[in-house]
């Protein structure tokens, strides 16, 4: 009888024992901590040292479904500095959806990455050029899809500072895993478009194409509004209108 309650005994710590045990394919990013100072809030140069490390660990713990959330896995791996992962990751959706331009920015931003290093131009020089090839490629509605201003560069800024504030103010040396992958997100959104600007600004700087932000105060993304191409109607300025508006949406695939 002794030994069959061992048995019994046994066989149920095993069971409660796997029970407990968290799956494969979902790490405990509920409390999992990532070392952070809080001074590095307060130093740019070395929080921008700091953020590939963070990235890394942020991929290193991500769940089996995380890792189809296509768009904020390719910030994860652009911060990193895994620029090949981040092609081979955009290429796949490209492939996908059937659709080439998917992502094309981030593609030209992390080839002239990789190029860089082996042909001896400077980035810029390398993004400038592809950037302006791909781009006179398009469709123009693409064209307008991908052109931005200042504005959309302001609002970036401002939701990427909003976090750190919030961040500071937990006064604490680490971040959780869902507060690492909210500022690798954040932070890889600011970090793109503010370094590439400069060098694409002459490129999209075309009235034609700009869009202008904010239109829509209370959108939770930037809400601008798009240059159409060869208007059917105008209004008429000798009539007063209460209000007038037009509201469209680009399909996720288009020929260039």
């Amino acid at each position: 009888m002794r030994q069959l309650l061992s048995i019994i005994l046994f066989i149920g710590t095993c069971v409660f024992s796997s029970f407990a045990q968290p799956k494969a394919d979902e790490p405990p990013t509920q409390t999992q901590k990532i070392y952070f100072p809080i001074s590095l809030y307060d130093d740019q140069k070395a929080f921008d040292k700091a953020i590939p490390g963070v990235a890394e660990k942020v991929i290193s713990g991500l769940s089996d479904k995380e890792k189809k959330e296509h768009g904020k896995v390719v910030d994860y791996y652009m911060l990193a500095g895994n620029y090949q992962k981040a092609i081979e990751e955009i290429d796949s959706v490209q492939k996908r959806k059937d659709d080439m331009i998917e992502d094309i920015e981030f593609k030209i931003y992390a080839n002239a990455r990789i190029k860089e290093k082996t042909n001896g131009e400077t980035f810029d020089k390398i993004f400038k050029q592809d950037y302006e090839t791909a781009f006179n490629k398009l469709s123009f509605k693409k064209r307008v899809a991908m052109a931005f201003d200042s504005g959309a560069l302001i609002q970036l800024k401002k939701d990427y500072s909003a976090y750190i504030e919030k961040l500071k103010k937990n006064k604490e040396d680490s971040l959780s895993a869902d507060d690492a992958k909210e500022l690798c997100h954040k932070y890889s959104a600011y970090a793109y478009y503010n370094q590439v600007y400069s060098l694409i600004s002459p490129i999209i700087s075309d009235s034609q194409y700009q869009a202008m932000y904010p239109a829509i105060k209370e959108a939770k993304y930037m809400a601008g509004v798009a240059p159409v191409k060869e208007i059917d109607e105008k209004p008429d300025p000798n009539i007063r209108y209460k209000l007038l508006m037009e509201l469209t949406s680009f399909d996720d695939k288009e020929e260039a």
